[in-house]
């Protein structure tokens, strides 16, 4: 179980999460670090999102609803793009861990995904507007 305490400091986290998406989003193809943070930041919501992996101490989507289950059902109404696994494997390959798939990754120039990007933000969106009031608080003005 989920303390308040825990949920609105994991809050901030998120928060951060979902701007730092955009931002690398905007500045990917001017700046290196940008390309790389848009695997990161996009590898990190797709794990808040989509609740896959859900390891002792995760943060997830689910957790800021009552029953965790309601968000389940926003989240199955939003389609993914088709590119959504194929950008979570090279998340993990690109910039995530360190692997030997790196290199191939790297000669397909596999780039940040902007559909991928507007499926996260608009992801954002829904989860920010159906929080109960008392969570939607603690996320301010994140998607401004």
């Amino acid at each position: 179980m989920v303390s308040d305490t825990q949920r609105a400091s994991a809050a901030a986290d998120v928060a951060y999460e979902m701007g730092a998406l955009r931002d690398a989003w905007r500045l990917h193809r001017s700046a290196p670090f940008a390309w790389t943070a848009w695997f990161i930041h996009a590898r990190n919501l797709m794990r808040f999102f989509d609740g896959t992996e859900d390891h002792e101490d995760d943060v997830l989507a689910r957790h800021f609803f009552d029953p965790p289950g309601h968000w389940d059902g926003i989240r199955a109404q939003v389609a993914k793009p088709a590119a959504y696994t194929e950008c979570e494997e090279a998340a993990d390959k690109l910039a995530a861990h360190l692997t030997y798939g790196r290199a191939d990754y790297r000669a397909q120039g596999f780039p940040p995904s902007q559909k991928v990007t507007d499926h996260l933000l608009g992801l954002a969106l829904a989860f920010v507007t159906a929080l109960p009031p008392e969570h939607r608080a603690l996320f301010g003005r994140v998607l401004g």
